[in-house]
C-alpha cells in the first residue's frame, strides 16, 4: 500500500470508545474527591470531540461552583432571612403584648378620668352645696342677729312702755280714791266712779294685750281646721254682750260653711283686735256703726278684712300704726298694743298687712295669708 494514501475513514476500535464513554461518565458525575481524572489518549481517533467535552467539562464545573456559591449565598440568605423573620416576629409580639399593655393602660386611663371627672363634679357640687349652705346659714345668722337686735330693742321699749301704761291707770285711780275720800257730793262721787270705771276698763285692755304680745311670741304655731263665721260670732258675743244697748250694725261677708286651715288662736286674735277697735273707734255722729266683716279668696291666697265706717285716721298717721304703743288718734282709750301684735301675728303666718283709713269716712283693714 503507498504510504502517501490517505483514506477518508476513520477506524474507531472498541477500546476507543470506551475510553470516550469513560471520559463522558466522568463528566456527567461529579467529581469525587481524591480520584484520578480520566484522560483520552491523544492517539483516540475522537481526542478532538473529547476536548470539546473537556470544554464544556470545565464550563459545567464552573456553573457547579457556581451554583454551589450561590446555593451557600441561598443558604446564608435564608438563615438571614430566618433569622430577621424571627426577630421580626419577635418584634411583632413584642409591639401587640405593648399594644395590649397600652390598651389596657388607656383603658385605665380613661376610668380614671372618669373618676377624676366625676370627682370633680362631686367636689365641684359639693363646693356649690357649701357656699350655698354657707350662705344660708349667713343669712339665717344675720336673720338672727336682726331679730334679736329688734327683739331687745322692742323689749327695752315694751318693757318701759308696760311700766308706763300700767302705772299711770293706778296712778289715775289712786288719784280718783283720794279725791272722793273727801267728797260729799254723790253727783261727784258718781262722776269720780265712772272716771275710775274707764281707767279699770284701760287698764284691762293693757292687761290683756300684755298678755296677748307674750303668748303670740312663746305660743307655737299650731294649724288646723275651723268654722270662720262661728269663730266670728264667738268675738262678736264677746266684744258686745248687749245687742240692744249699742247701735252696731255687724255684718258678716262669709259663707256659713266656710273652714278655714291655719292658727286657730292667733285668727281669734287678729279679728278680735281688728273688731274691738272698730267699735272703740266709732264715730258718734253716726246714729248706727256700720262694721263688716269679710273673706274672700284669690289664687293661692286668703284675705281677712274688716271695714267700718268710725273716725279714720289721718293719712300721715297710717305709716306709723302698726308700731308699738303708737296711737293714730288723739281719741284714744287704747294701749297702742292691738295693731302692732295684728302686725307681729300676720309677719308668723308668713302674711301680709294693708290698711285703708281717711278721717270721718271710716278704716278698712286687709289680712292677706297664703292658703296651706
Amino acid at each position: 500500500m503507498d504510504p502517501n494514501y490517505k483514506s477518508d475513514k476513520i477506524v474507531i476500535e472498541q477500546k476507543d470508545i470506551d475510553e470516550i464513554l469513560a471520559f463522558c461518565q466522568q463528566i456527567k458525575d461529579e467529581p469525587q474527591l481524591g480520584s484520578t481524572p480520566i484522560k483520552v489518549s491523544r492517539s483516540n481517533p475522537l481526542y478532538d470531540f473529547s476536548m470539546e467535552l473537556g470544554k464544556i467539562k470545565s464550563e459545567i464545573n464552573g456553573l457547579r461552583t457556581k451554583e454551589s456559591e450561590q446555593a451557600n449565598e441561598l443558604n446564608k440568605s435564608n438563615i438571614q432571612l430566618e433569622t430577621i423573620s424571627r426577630q421580626l416576629k419577635e418584634s411583632i409580639d413584642e409591639s401587640i403584648q405593648l399594644n395590649e399593655e397600652l390598651s389596657c393602660s388607656n383603658e385605665l386611663l380613661y376610668q380614671k378620668n372618669e373618676m377624676l371627672e366625676e370627682t370633680r363634679e362631686e367636689l365641684l357640687k359639693l363646693n356649690l352645696n357649701l357656699e350655698s349652705l354657707v350662705d344660708k346659714r349667713t343669712k339665717k345668722l344675720n336673720n338672727t342677729i336682726n331679730k334679736l337686735n329688734k327683739t331687745v330693742k322692742e323689749l327695752d321699749r315694751f318693757v318701759y312702755s308696760a311700766s308706763h301704761e300700767l302705772s299711770a291707770p293706778l296712778k289715775s285711780m289712786l288719784g280718783l280714791i283720794h279725791i272722793s275720800k273727801k267728797e260729799y257730793d254723790h253727783s261727784k262721787i258718781r262722776e269720780y266712779l265712772y272716771y275710775m270705771e274707764k281707767t279699770l276698763y284701760r287698764l284691762d285692755d293693757v292687761t290683756k294685750h300684755l298678755m296677748s304680745f307674750s303668748k303670740n311670741n312663746n305660743l307655737k304655731l299650731k294649724k288646723e281646721s275651723f268654722n270662720l263665721p262661728d269663730l266670728v260670732q264667738s268675738i262678736i258675743a264677746e266684744l258686745n254682750p248687749d245687742p240692744l244697748k249699742r247701735s252696731i250694725n255687724f255684718k258678716i261677708d262669709i259663707k256659713s260653711t266656710q273652714e278655714l286651715y291655719s292658727d286657730r288662736y292667733r285668727i281669734q286674735t287678729i279679728l278680735h283686735d281688728l273688731i274691738d277697735n272698730s267699735i272703740k273707734y266709732r264715730n258718734e255722729n253716726n246714729t248706727i256703726q256700720n262694721i263688716e266683716i269679710g273673706f274672700a279668696q284669690n289664687g293661692k291666697i286668703n284675705t281677712l278684712y274688716v271695714k267700718d265706717d268710725g273716725i279714720g285716721i289721718r293719712k300721715q298717721e297710717l305709716p306709723h300704726v302698726f308700731q308699738m304703743y303708737y296711737r293714730g288718734t288723739e281719741v284714744s282709750n287704747g294701749s297702742g298694743l292691738g295693731l302692732f301684735i295684728v302686725k307681729e301675728i300676720a309677719d308668723q303666718l308668713n302674711g301680709e298687712i294693708a290698711i285703708k283709713s281717711k278721717p270721718g269716712i271710716g278704716t278698712e283693714i286687709f289680712i292677706r295669708l297664703p292658703q296651706e
